[in-house]
């Protein structure tokens, strides 16, 4: 339930400003600690400990059944699918035991802080705090940093907006962490990844010292990325210093499916068809529903282990079907040049150009310089819409000013709407339809190289909702593509 709770703080969406969420935010942390403290404290035969973490839970009832009635809610109106609250892979309670145990005797001492990683290691960091406690009489403070680099789980553009989320996450923390002796704990790791960013954000506001310990060695997945061109990146030996078991998994990179993920893929097929594919949803939304349909049937990595090379479209930069393309794109009132000046256009409302301060736009600037463009404060309101910005350069732009966090909060929940209009809008247009309609059926993957595993594909893993977008709209007649993009010019109101 924690971990449902904590989705969204997976996408960057932490809530420092909203004291009733940081409040029951801490209420549950403390109510979840009780709870694997009382668990912990019965394989230990600690009887005091399991009495005070029983009288824990009995009291904090009214904040389980909050927390329990706000995650009903939101997976009813779907913010996240059934598989965000059962998680059918965990660490096994004596792996974490004992790797608690040769943390706690043979690691680092005197801890201020123990950082865990949900979903992955959240049970593991409560543990942690708990062998802390029994085995060196410490209590060093937890923390729970909700991360991930893996496409999916998480909703990121790519990789930088992960590593932007940290930095804001470390940042807030800052006092909390300065001079403090650190552990971050994980359930297994294959490439280190996620940890490194972790770490190497943390070294920047000056922490005393920070650890690492992995509960289970991923070694069999380490080989296997080794081997495999699209995955390179391994975890170092040190990462494994306090592990005490190898990760089960299977030698062939496809996992087995079982009952219980054929149970959640049949949860999440109808969650989809009730949200998107009624009678009475749009053509867009329409659209939407079927590609998430085709997401949780064929994973893009299985598609690569299945399709034929040469029946495969797998780069769409410098084609007809990137979003850079040129066509007159119609938008909440707008004309703009592609369909990547008008998505990044609908980033950013229309109140937020005169919050933009003098000295941002001047970075701005900065920004473009190899680009030979510039704007001033009247032109922000239309930036995306000038006739001589490139789509490479709104896209320069809208970066930026997303780091410094302009861009309208409920991006995340309206980005794939705003671009099925978008792609309608561009394939509508009998130059696009016939270049979209010649690929016949070939499979489309946006490949590329700067880790955009949302629209598309890199190194082997991605959702490629772009490549699955086209091939949905390929199956309509251009007719129905035409009826749709006049009706989507004439829509004026925001989402």
């Amino acid at each position: 339930m924690l971990n449902s709770f904590l989705q969204e703080e997976k996408l960057g969406k932490y809530r420092f400003d909203s004291l009733s969420y940081r409040n029951l935010r801490q209420s549950f942390v403390d109510y979840t600690n009780a709870s694997v403290n009382l668990y912990y404290a019965i394989l230990f035969s600690d009887e005091p400990r399991v009495r005070a973490a029983y009288r824990a839970l009995e009291d904090g009832v009214d904040i389980f059944d909050k927390v329990q009635e706000r995650i009903l809610e939101s997976y009813k109106g779907g913010v996240f699918s059934s598989r965000h609250i059962t998680r059918p892979e965990a660490t096994h309670p004596l792996v974490i035991g004992g790797s608690v145990a040769q943390t706690a005797i043979f690691g680092p001492a005197n801890l201020d802080i123990i950082i865990g990683l949900p979903a992955g290691s959240t049970e593991l960091a409560f543990a942690h705090k708990f062998g802390q406690q029994v085995l060196n009489g410490r209590v060093p403070e937890l923390l729970l940093f909700p991360v991930s680099f893996h496409s999916s789980k998480n909703e990121f553009d790519n990789a930088t907006d992960v590593q932007n989320s940290i930095l804001r996450w470390v940042a807030h923390h800052k006092e909390r962490i300065e001079k403090k002796r650190i552990l971050i704990v994980d359930d297994n790791s294959s490439t280190g990844r996620t940890i490194e960013a972790v770490k190497s954000a943390l070294d920047r506001v000056g922490p005393k010292e920070v650890f690492v310990s992995i509960s289970e060695a991923d070694i069999v997945r380490s080989e296997l990325d080794r081997n495999n061109p699209c995955r390179s990146l391994v975890a170092s030996k040190a990462a494994y210093n306090h592990s005490i078991h190898v990760l089960p998994i299977s030698r062939s990179l496809r996992k087995k499916t079982d009952l219980k993920e054929l149970t959640e893929i049949r949860k999440m097929e109808t969650c989809t068809r009730s949200r998107y594919l009624a009678d009475g949803n749009s053509f867009s939304e329409k659209v939407i529903g079927k590609v998430y349909l085709d997401l949780i049937r064929n994973p893009t990595e299985r598609v690569l282990e299945e399709v034929d090379p040469d029946q495969t479209i797998r780069k769409f930069q410098k084609t007809a079907l990137s979003n850079f393309a040129p066509v007159e794109i119609v938008y909440q009132g707008e004309k703009f040049n592609s369909v990547e000046h008008a998505y990044q256009a609908m980033k950013f409302l229309s109140t937020t150009w005169s919050e933009v301060s003098d000295k941002h736009i001047e970075f701005i600037n900065k920004k473009l310089e190899d680009t030979g463009e510039s704007v001033t404060r009247a032109d922000l309101p239309h930036i995306f819409s000038k006739q001589s910005m490139s789509p490479g350069a709104s896209k320069k732009v809208a970066n930026f000013l997303r780091r410094l966090n302009y861009v309208r909060s409920d991006w995340d929940d309206v980005k794939v709407p705003i671009m099925i209009d978008l792609l309608v809008q561009k394939f509508s247009t009998s130059e696009y339809y016939n270049v979209l309609k010649g690929t016949g059926e070939k499979y489309l993957i946006e490949g590329n190289t700067w880790d955009d595993t949302f629209w598309g594909e890199c190194n082997g893993r991605g959702r490629n909702f772009l490549g699955r977008s086209l091939m949905c709209l390929r199956s309509h007649t251009s007719e129905v593509l035409s009826t749709e993009a006049e009706r989507i010019r004439e829509k004026l109101i925001a989402f």
